[in-house]
């Protein structure tokens, strides 16, 4: 059991320490040996003090348990176990070692007990004897060492007796004096060479070493030594422990003298240079204090000449950077490599920032310390923290103007899938780079099918793709928007009509990117307008034949005339048909060409009005407006006279043809006439006039109808080309919208002008390419 009232004072397995005797007890308490008493078998019975000590462990580890299993740590258990096995009695000492990175060696002790109850067991004694084991191996090769280490020095080493005789010469020592060792043993020291040593002061430093135990250290030598030359020397004098012998060791210092001679000429040089650098030059030892600073470093530290100290400037670093930076430094110092670090250092506040390179000083490839230069880089940090706050910033903004560009890039696709107009994106060469629903629905491609993949030339049918081509590029050399009509072929074969308006994207420096076209699909459109046409076409056919019937009652009477006068004529011929008088064959020529001229005037009439009646299309071609102006005012001069209005025309000299068919432009002129006489019969007005104006405007033709009628208000213009709209009694409402549609036809455009009193009605036509064309 363990006695925890006495502390660890022993330990035992079994039995009684009593019969120990108190006497046993205490010897075994205080032995400064661990001690361990075993059983007859080997196994533990108790341990005092001492054996915790040198081998800590519990004990319940170590009692009951067998010596050879005690230590499973790398022993020499099988030394153990033979000596368990073969211990006869009496004394056995053996020596153990411990194999691993813990080298111990204990030495064992074993004494057998012989008498009373304690016979045959066996007192064990452990002793850690690896100092001395150690030391005996050093002091058997101390003498085989300490002539090897003699010859070994690179220093001359003289073994002088209490005589100062030379007792020993290493080889060194005649290297450098050029001598053999025969030649120095057993002479006087101021004896060698030719009598350089015998220096009064060096004698009697050499004589003081042995009987005052003293020695001496760096005493120097400088003179001519025979055979080598002026030389100086550093000796060292010390007395052999235990032995009356001094050892004499000399250095020659006349290259490192000269090396130093050189190293203080170039650190002249480097001082000179360093301290006029505009950078913080300083070098520092191995162990990293601060040997040297430039002029520029003081300055910038505001040092004085005598601070050298590293802390002077270490204190003022910054406590959030200095920590860090000097255990950098200090770490590259420790593992001879470059170092490179930023810190701010400062005064009161005010922090600059430093940046430092250092590189390793090696001499004869022993590392001496780090050299290093310190630039202040404070306004580049500066600009380099301004463009990280600009950066930050800048991604700030194209985060959030990213985000608002999806959104309107959303918002636009939305808006464009939405709208039912046809919207698509194209190059120059007409690659489809996108379109919306409403193109897909019109060509029965979707998007992902045709963007990067057609070209909405495939889209066009064969015949239509040149003049296509041509409207685009010259859109995209600077031509303006256009708007251009042709066709596109869905997927199913079908034809569907397009107006397109187009316009040319650019970028900021003004080049043409891309081509946005944005289209309407206008078949059905186109399908109306053509029925609209017809029948306006039928209803204007309608209309002549009711002018016709109006104009019957009429032709009897224009044709009354010219019908009697050939009548007359032919009676009055007659009897000067039988007559051969000169001048009567003569006025029978006159009355002949007088019916003749008669009769194409009535044939001319019939004519006129034959051509009127037949329902006509928009076949366009050059056309001189004078002669329609004139043949228009003919069909409603009848009319005209019957109101009692007059009719003038003016037109401009050498006026431009157009392009239009000859009847619809009468009838359009018809229409206007007609109404301005019937405005001017409905005021009451007993007579009135019309004008009928004709010039050039630009690539066009303007022509212009005015009445002296009472003119139209806003609200009556407002609808006066609405379908069966009218302002007279009478009327269908029909004709001035048959008008219009006839001069859109004609790709003109038919305006009212608000006045009153007063009525105005202008139409344009486009110019003729050509002055020249046939009569219709």
């Amino acid at each position: 059991m363990f006695n925890e009232a006495q502390g660890v004072s022993f330990v035992q397995y079994s039995g009684d320490t009593a019969e120990l005797g108190p006497l046993a007890v205490a010897m075994l308490n205080a032995a400064p040996q661990a001690h361990l008493l075993l059983t007859k078998d080997f196994r533990v019975w108790l341990a005092n003090p001492a054996y915790f000590r040198l081998f800590p462990a519990a004990p319940r580890q170590i009692l009951g348990e067998p010596l050879h299993q005690l230590w499973d740590d790398g022993w020499d258990i099988q030394a153990l176990e033979r000596l368990g096995e073969s211990i006869p009695g009496g004394r056995v000492t053996l020596k153990i070692q411990r194999r691993g990175a813990d080298q111990r060696i204990i030495s064992l002790s074993l004494i057998t007990l012989d008498g009373g109850d304690w016979d045959g067991m066996i007192l064990v004694v452990l002793e850690d004897v690896t100092a001395q084991e150690g030391l005996t191996a050093r002091l058997i090769g101390n003498e085989e060492l300490l002539e090897k280490l003699v010859d070994s020095l690179r220093e001359g080493v003289l073994v002088l007796s209490s005589d100062l005789r030379v007792e020993r010469a290493n080889q060194s020592f005649c290297q450098m004096f050029q001598v053999t060792a025969q030649e120095t043993l057993g002479r006087s020291y101021h004896e060698l060479g030719n009598g350089q040593w015998d220096i009064p002061e060096l004698n009697r430093l050499l004589q003081e070493v042995l009987p005052r135990q003293s020695s001496f250290d760096d005493f120097k030598v400088e003179c001519e030594f025979e055979g080598i030359g002026w030389r100086r020397m550093s000796l060292n004098a010390r007395r052999l422990d235990h032995m009356p012998l001094i050892l004499l060791t000399i250095r020659d210092l006349t290259e490192s003298h000269q090396e130093a001679t050189r190293l203080q000429e170039s650190e002249a040089r480097f001082r000179s240079m360093t301290d006029d650098l505009p950078l913080l030059v300083w070098m520092h030892n191995a162990e990293g204090g601060q040997e040297y600073v430039n002029r520029t470093f003081r300055r910038f530290f505001e040092l004085s000449e005598t601070e050298r100290s590293a802390d002077s400037w270490i204190r003022l670093m910054h406590p959030e950077d200095g920590p860090q930076y000097a255990a950098a430094f200090l770490s590259a110092t420790r593992e001879q490599r470059p170092f490179h670090g930023e810190v701010r250092v400062g005064r009161d506040g005010d922090w600059r920032w430093l940046e430092s390179w250092a590189t390793p000083r090696m001499v004869d490839g022993v590392f001496i310390g780090m050299v290093g230069v310190s630039a202040d880089v404070s306004e580049r940090k500066a600009a380099e923290q301004a463009l990280r706050n600009m950066t930050v910033n800048l991604e700030q903004l194209v985060a959030e103007r990213t985000a608002k560009l999806k959104q309107a890039h959303q918002f636009r696709q939305q808006v464009l899938h939405s709208v039912p107009a046809l919207v698509a994106l194209t190059d120059r060469a007409g690659q489809l780079l996108g379109f919306n629903q409403a193109c897909e629905s019109a060509t029965g491609y979707t998007e992902e099918q045709v963007a990067g993949r057609l070209s909405i030339y495939d889209l066009i049918p064969p015949e239509q793709r040149a003049s296509v081509r041509q409207a685009r590029e010259r859109l995209w050399n600077g031509g303006g928007p256009f708007t251009h009509e042709h066709h596109w072929q869905h997927q199913d074969g079908g034809l569907v009509l397009i107006r397109w308006n187009g316009t040319v994207l650019r970028d900021e420096t003004g080049h043409s990117r891309y081509i946005l076209c944005a289209g309407a699909d206008i078949t059905e459109q186109r399908e109306a307008q053509q029925q609209v046409r017809s029948h306006l076409e039928e209803a204007a056919w309608l209309q002549r034949v009711q002018t016709v019937n109006e104009l019957a009652t009429l032709l009897a009477h224009e044709l009354k005339q010219p019908l009697a006068t050939i009548a007359i004529l032919a009676d009055n011929g007659r009897p000067l048909a039988g007559s051969g008088a000169a001048e009567d064959q003569q006025e029978l020529a006159t009355k002949l060409d007088n019916i003749g001229q008669q009769a194409r005037r009535a044939d001319e009439i019939i004519r006129r009005l034959r051509r009127f009646v037949n329902q006509g299309q928009v076949d366009a071609r050059p056309l001189d407006m004078a002669p329609v102006i004139a043949d228009a005012c003919r069909l409603a001069e009848c009319k005209a006279r019957r109101h009692r209005v007059r009719i003038e025309t003016q037109a401009e000299a050498d006026l431009p043809w157009v392009m239009g068919a000859q009847v619809q432009l009468e009838q359009v002129l018809l229409n206007l006439l007609n109404n301005a006489i019937e405005a001017i019969e409905d005021s009451g007005a007993a007579s009135g006039r019309v004008d009928i104006a004709a010039r050039r405007e630009g690539d066009r033709i303007r022509v212009t109808v005015s009445d002296s009628g009472p003119g139209l208000d806003a609200e009556q213009a407002d609808r006066l080309f609405e379908p069966l709209a009218s302002t007279k009694k009478h009327g269908l409402g029909v004709g001035l919208r048959i008008s219009r549609n006839l001069i859109e036809a004609h790709n003109g455009r038919l305006e009212v002008e608000i006045r009153k009193p007063g009525g105005v009605f202008h139409f344009t036509l486009p110019l003729a390419e050509s002055a020249a064309g046939d009569e219709v």
